[in-house]
């Protein structure tokens, strides 16, 4: 098959998810400076900023650390991440007052990401006629 196993495209799959959250992050920016309130406006902003900052660091970590075989550092690391991640959320919404729903729509950009990536990437398989095809 002409198509590249998921470890062998592993980062032009991250690449694709950061560019896909830096647009769907824009159009959902646009789209609330067109009509919400200020207050939801910063909300989805401060979402997606921390979206498309948890897709970078996804990507920074899978790119250089999955290259050292560092299964334990991987882990750690991602579990800081996520601890940092979740205390700018925490302050956000304490120090900012923002409005949950919105950050939690401006949150939702990365996964939002993976299921376009996902789906972009299970169309471009070949036609099975019938047989079953594995992608991976």
């Amino acid at each position: 098959m002409n198509q590249p196993s998921v470890t062998e495209s592993r980062g032009a799959h991250l690449r694709a998810i950061e560019k896909i959250s830096l647009v769907l992050g824009v159009l959902l920016v646009a789209v609330a400076m067109a009509g919400f309130a200020l207050k939801t406006q910063l909300s989805l902003s401060y979402g997606v900023l921390l979206s498309l900052l948890n897709a970078r660091a996804i990507r920074f970590f899978g790119d250089r650390l999955a290259k050292l075989q560092s299964v334990g550092l991987l882990v750690v690391l991602f579990q800081l991440k996520l601890f940092f991640i979740g205390a700018l959320i925490y302050l956000g919404l304490k120090l900012f007052s923002l409005d949950g729903v919105g950050l939690c729509v401006g949150l939702s950009i990365l996964p939002l990401a993976i299921v376009v990536r996902a789906v972009q990437w299970g169309m471009s398989a070949p036609n099975s006629n019938g047989e079953v095809v594995s992608n991976g």
